[in-house]
Order: structure tokens, then C-alpha cells, then sequence
């Protein structure tokens, strides 16, 4: 499926985690804030991974797994006898990397906060953007490779109409497009004269849900997919905004993305930034910023005519039609 993985990095901090017998086991919010337990997974070594051509990418065409530590690779010492003098239920903190976009992250989520919490804000995503009729934004995309090749950042505007519908225009550093009506895609480059369609899925497919595009239109049904754990604050990039509280997502099923991360205004639910990692360790980085609620956007803008000449290409398959 196009699209399928989706940005991530930035810094975990490690959570907390509860002993059960010798294995230290992490509590995980469920969508109705109870928690689950799994345990906790140790980072392995880095894999070189493959060099490929970064090429023109839509939203969330990377993919990839974390440089860093995931959510729980630190774990505390289950010694039975600890040392008096050590200090107890002090909060890790993964330190290194600033997170999307350049915000500076503050100190780690301290053990206290609970599973309720995590999936109150969770609800409170959901419920924000699913509210929206519509809006349109500014963003600027950063695709980071693990090993080859070098940083790539585009910017552009985004404009979203519930249900479901998306049109990315690129500007700089060339333009293309990227449109869904909810359900098929089509992603359009000018200059190589291709446009690739795909799908996002239907409710009624299996893993739509997940799908991180439907993040920003409400759709998405984030538990029911992703364990989820609060990484810790960030500062804003406008002087004077809102603290913002980022959340890291770990795919409960092995796919196409390893990691994703969202950066989210607390009191509202609004996500101003989206991170994920692909499993060979790319990055890709969204950040949104210049909100607005103006007119009604009309339907046509999410649809998309293939110019006559243009070389059509089946997401997924490379295969010209």
C-alpha cells in the first residue's frame, strides 16, 4: 500500500515499566484507559541498510526503524537488593536528537502520569480533528536517510475537508501534488511527467484505520492500532504558543512503519507535527503551523485529472497502465 509507512524519530524517552516476576513489562493505555502489559523490548545493534533512490516521495512515502532506543529498552535493574542510597522512581531520559522540526525537547514524562492520561489526549486527537469540516495549513516536509544520500525539505499547503479528503501542494523546491478523495490516491509530478495511484483503503478494510494520514482528518482509530507513550514536552516554534506534548506510536503488527510520533497541542487535541521511521532507519518529518477555518474548500480540488501524456503507475507495483 502507498503511503503506508509514515515519517518518525525524533527522541523516546524511556517509560516507565512494573515488574513481573524477573521480566520487567511495560503498561500500555488501551483505547477505554486500562492498561496492558508486554514486555519490555531491548534495542538491538544497528542494520546497514541498502542504498535506494530517495526520489519525488508523497506524504508519508518513508518508512523506517528507530536510530534511537524504542519506548521501554531502558528498563530498571530488577536486583532484589538496591543500594539505599540510589535514588527510586526517577524518570529516564533518552536525551540527544531535537525532535521534527527543531523544537527542543524539555525534561521526560514523569513515572506518575498514567495510562488514563495517554488516552484521554489520544481521544481528545481524534475528537479535534474529526470535528473539523475543514482547514488548511502550511507545511514543510524533511525526509532524513539513515545512511545514503542527503536531507531533502519541501514545504507546501495543505488542505483538508472531512470525510477523509487531502490535497498536499508542493512549492518549492518544485511543485507536485498529492490528492485523495478518501479513498484512491493520486500523486502527480510534473516534471517527470508519472502519476502514481493507490489507495488509502475503506473503513471496511483491514488496517485502514492505521493508516497515518487519517490522523489528520479524525479517521484513524489509534489504539485500536498503536501502543501508545508520552515522550515528553516541547516548546513552540510561534513565541507565545502552546506547549506542546509529544507522543510516540509503536505499531502493535510489523509493517511499514517502525515508529511514529506525534507533537501535539495538549488542551486541544491539534497535531502540529508528525514524525515516523521506516524499519531501515529513514526519517520523515512533517511539521504544521498558519491554521485556518476560511470557505468551504470545493469538491473538485480532490479530484484529479491525469493530464493527456502522462505515465500512470499502480502504487506499489511500478507497473505503468
Amino acid at each position: 500500500m502507498l503511503f503506508g509507512g509514515l515519517l518518525a524519530g525524533g527522541i523516546v524517552t524511556a517509560q516507565p515499566a512494573v515488574q513481573q516476576g524477573s521480566q520487567a513489562v511495560e503498561t500500555q493505555p488501551t483505547r477505554d484507559g486500562t492498561t496492558t502489559g508486554s514486555p519490555s523490548r531491548e534495542a538491538g545493534g544497528d542494520q546497514p541498510a541498502e542504498e535506494s533512490d530517495a526520489g519525488a516521495q508523497p506524504p508519508l512515502a518513508e518508512a523506517g526503524s528507530p536510530d534511537d532506543e524504542g519506548p521501554g529498552s531502558s528498563v530498571p535493574d530488577p536486583s532484589p537488593d538496591p543500594s539505599p542510597d540510589a535514588p527510586s522512581d526517577a524518570p529516564d531520559d533518552a536525551g540527544g536528537e531535537a525532535p521534527a522540526g527543531g523544537r527542543s525537547e524539555s525534561e521526560s514524562v514523569a513515572r506518575g502520569d498514567t495510562a488514563q492520561h495517554v488516552a484521554a489526549l489520544i481521544d481528545r486527537i481524534e475528537s479535534h480533528h474529526r470535528s473539523l469540516p475543514h482547514f488548511e495549513t502550511r507545511f514543510e516536509q524533511r525526509f532524513i536517510p539513515r545512511i545514503f544520500g542527503r536531507e531533502r525539505v519541501e514545504n507546501g499547503r495543505l488542505t483538508v475537508r472531512n470525510p477523509g479528503r487531502m490535497r498536499w501542494e508542493y512549492e518549492d523546491p518544485e511543485p507536485k501534488v498529492f490528492v485523495t478523495d478518501g479513498e484512491s490516491t493520486w500523486f502527480h509530478v510534473p516534471a517527470d511527467q508519472q502519476v502514481v495511484v493507490g489507495s488509502l483503503g475503506t473503513d471496511e478494510d483491514a488496517g485502514a484505520g492505521a493508516h497515518p494520514l487519517r490522523i489528520l482528518t479524525g479517521e484513524a482509530a489509534i489504539l485500536d492500532h498503536f501502543d501508545a507513550y508520552l515522550a515528553g514536552n516541547l516548546q513552540p516554534d510561534d513565541e507565545g504558543g502552546d506547549e506542546l506534548t509529544a507522543v510516540m506510536l509503536t505499531p502493535r503488527e510489523p509493517g511499514e512503519i517502525a515508529s511514529l510520533r506525534l507533537e501535539v497541542e495538549e488542551a486541544t487535541g491539534r497535531v502540529q507535527g508528525i514524525a515516523t521511521e521506516d524499519p531501515e532507519g529513514n526519517r520523515t518529518e512533517f511539521r504544521f503551523w498558519n491554521f485556518t477555518f476560511g470557505e468551504v474548500p470545493p469538491d473538485s480540488l480532490f479530484r484529479f485529472t491525469i493530464p493527456p501524456g502522462t505515465e500512470v503507475l499502480t502504487a506499489g507495483s511500478g507497473n505503468s497502465r
